[in-house]
């Protein structure tokens, strides 16, 4: 429901066209939380996204998150959204900045882990999942430092497939 997401209280959000090292930062506290995380540095994000050939990229920048947009027609595809401490906060705010950047969208998609917290949150104002789901699957053969079958270890996006 696009509606009820528009109404939430905006964060101090904006957005970006180059990133600096706060970015960083944020990276390095977040892969605390989810160890099994691809990489989301500065350097990384501004080659993904930002300086991307084909795909045109929106970036939302907070102090405590980002999330990264592409418009697919009248859909809106969040690829990519890295928030502290899975603040539902600071994540409705990337969500309205996002909104905003994009007018007339009839729907927003994007992945999260079942485990996230923010997963329940954007249930809570109206997400709902929806086809095609995507499973992910882990065999692990030797010990790792990391449990890989645990999936509150994990963090994923869209912008994790070869795909967005």
């Amino acid at each position: 429901d696009l509606a009820s997401a528009k109404s939430l209280d905006p964060s101090d959000a904006r957005v970006a066209s180059e990133l600096d090292t706060s970015i960083d930062d944020l990276f390095e506290r977040c892969r605390r939380l989810r160890p099994v995380i691809g990489w989301r540095d500065g350097q990384h994000l501004t080659w993904r996204y930002l300086s991307h050939p084909t795909n045109d990229y929106t970036m939302v920048v907070a102090p405590t998150g980002y999330a990264v947009s592409k418009r697919i027609g009248e859909d809106i595809d969040i690829v990519d959204m890295l928030v502290e401490a899975e603040d539902a906060t600071v994540m409705r705010g990337l969500l309205s900045a996002v909104l905003a950047s994009s007018p007339g969208a009839r729907a927003v998609n994007l992945w999260l882990p079942l485990a996230s917290p923010l997963h329940l949150e954007l249930e809570r104002i109206g997400f709902v999942p929806g086809a095609p789901v995507t499973y992910l699957g882990v065999r692990t053969f030797s010990t790792t430092a990391v449990d890989l079958g645990d999936p509150r270890a994990w963090y994923y996006t869209m912008g994790d497939s070869d795909v967005f």
